[in-house]
């Protein structure tokens, strides 16, 4: 994983020093063996509403000015992201 692996060749540790959380849940490693956090989320449901959008564009649909939409997503929990501050 490059930027633990840059961040380690200047010192800097993770997640002693810096927690670093990656996109996607790809299952990705440092090179010391840390399992990256992640924010992973449904890639079928976002695969199907942007078939939809496609769809609609594809249409020429001259109402749609722009589209948005959410998909859900969830923490998969690495060893990249330390305790953070203690609370008082």
């Amino acid at each position: 994983f490059h930027y633990a692996d840059a961040l380690a060749d200047i010192n800097v540790r993770v997640p002693d020093h810096l927690s670093l959380v990656g996109f996607d849940d790809l299952g990705m490693s440092t090179r010391q063996g840390l399992q990256l956090t992640s924010i992973g989320y449904d890639k079928r449901r976002m695969g199907r509403i942007a078939t939809r959008m496609l769809q609609q564009l594809i249409q020429g649909d001259d109402k749609v000015k722009w589209m948005t939409s959410a998909v859900a997503t969830h923490v998969v929990t690495g060893q990249t992201v330390g305790p953070g501050p203690a609370r008082n």
